[in-house]
């Protein structure tokens, strides 16, 4: 989470972070290895429906904040086991 946070923060992106009580595939990871979800704003806050919207614009912000979070998990992993990274989206 932290990583995220880092990015959002060097980005000036606004943020909160959310509890979630849903039956997400996170819930079942986390039990093995700590793991955080990126939610993206719903048209008029509707989701889980067919009416669910989101704009193009932060659907695509989220996507980077995300791949430049596991390029970061990668340097990280790769500087501690000095093997080498995934370096995902170059």
């Amino acid at each position: 989470r932290a990583l995220l946070y880092e990015d959002c923060r060097a980005r000036r992106l606004a943020y909160r972070v959310l509890p979630s009580g849903a039956g997400h595939d996170a819930a079942v990871v986390a039990r093995r290895a700590p793991s955080t979800m990126v939610f993206i704003p719903c048209v008029e806050g509707i989701s889980h429906s067919p009416r669910e919207q989101a704009s193009p614009e932060d659907i695509a912000l989220a996507t980077e904040v995300l791949c430049s979070t596991l390029n970061r998990m990668d340097e990280l992993i790769t500087e501690r086991s000095g093997e080498q990274g995934l370096a995902l989206g170059d």
